[in-house]
């Protein structure tokens, strides 16, 4: 950072993370993931819940990842 003069203040930034949220999106292990998104695919299934069987069980994984922690 230093080559290019990019400087940052550590009391606003966390370092050493597996995975941050910015503006929206869910960075992990350098792939990046919307959290808009995966609600939007959530609320379309969830129209359809009443036909697709075990619809809580297949969609558990996923509302996991809408949590904060």
């Amino acid at each position: 950072m230093r080559e290019y003069e990019l400087y940052v203040k550590r009391e606003k930034y966390e370092f050493a993370k597996t995975e941050i949220m910015a503006v929206g999106y869910l960075i992990r292990e350098g792939h990046v993931k919307t959290i808009m998104e995966l609600r939007s695919i959530l609320g379309l299934a969830n129209y359809y819940r009443r036909f697709i069987e075990g619809y809580s069980k297949k969609t558990t994984y996923l509302l996991d990842l809408l949590k904060k922690n």
